[in-house]
C-alpha cells in the first residue's frame, strides 16, 4: 500500500527525494491515554502529549534489514529514538545505534496494539504523563501503542451504469 501523506513530500515506501528506503512507513504512535508520541522541535525533547497527528507526531518506521519485526524510529527532525543503558529515552542521534533498534511485539488481546521492545536493553518503551521510559520487562497498558498510519490512501472509484430494457425482460407481460 502506498499513499502520499502530504508532509514534506513523503510517500510511504519511499520519499520523493529518495531519503526514505523501501518498506519505510510514516506513522503516529498513540499511547493508552490517547496521546501521540511527540518529538518537540527545540531541544530534542520527546513526550507523549500530542492530541492529534501533526508534523511533530510523525515518525518514520524504518525496517532493519534481515531482522523480522525490528525497526528504527526516526522523528521529523531526522533524529533516531533511542534508549540508554539506564532506560532513559532520547531522540538526539543522527545515526542508527544499538540503542535505537526496537522489536515490534503485537498484543495478544487482538487489539492491534504494539509494544516496542528495545533490542539492546531488552525492556519495553512506555509512556506515563510527560515521561517516556524503557524499564518494563513485560508490556502492560503504558507500554502498548496504537499505530496511526499517516498515509492518505489513494482511492479509485468507478461507476458502471447498467441500462435494462424492461420490455425485453422475460417477466414483463404486455
Amino acid at each position: 500500500m502506498n499513499g502520499v501523506n502530504g508532509i514534506n513530500g513523503h510517500q510511504n515506501g519511499c520519499e520523493l527525494n529518495g531519503t526514505i528506503g523501501k518498506g519505510s512507513w510514516t506513522i503516529g504512535l498513540i499511547n493508552v491515554q490517547f496521546r501521540y508520541l511527540t518529538a518537540e522541535t527545540f531541544g530534542f525533547k520527546i513526550n507523549a502529549n500530542g492530541a492529534s497527528l501533526k508534523k511533530k507526531q510523525m515518525w518514520t518506521l524504518e525496517p532493519v534489514p534481515n531482522e523480522i519485526n525490528t525497526v528504527y524510529l526516526k522523528s521529523h527532525l531526522d533524529k533516531y529514538l533511542a534508549v540508554d543503558t539506564f532506560g532513559n529515552v532520547t531522540c538526539e542521534s543522527d545515526e542508527k545505534e544499538p540503542g535505537s533498534k526496537f522489536q515490534i511485539v503485537i498484543s495478544e488481546d487482538a487489539s492491534g496494539r504494539w509494544a516496542l521492545k528495545n533490542v539492546a536493553r531488552g525492556y519495553f518503551l512506555g509512556a506515563s504523563a510527560d515521561k517516556l521510559t524503557c524499564t518494563a520487562k513485560v508490556p502492560s497498558n503504558p507500554e502498548y501503542w496504537l499505530v496511526h498510519l499517516a498515509a492518505r490512501p489513494q482511492v479509485s472509484s468507478h461507476s458502471y451504469i447498467i441500462n435494462i430494457n424492461i420490455s425485453e425482460c422475460c417477466c414483463h407481460k404486455d
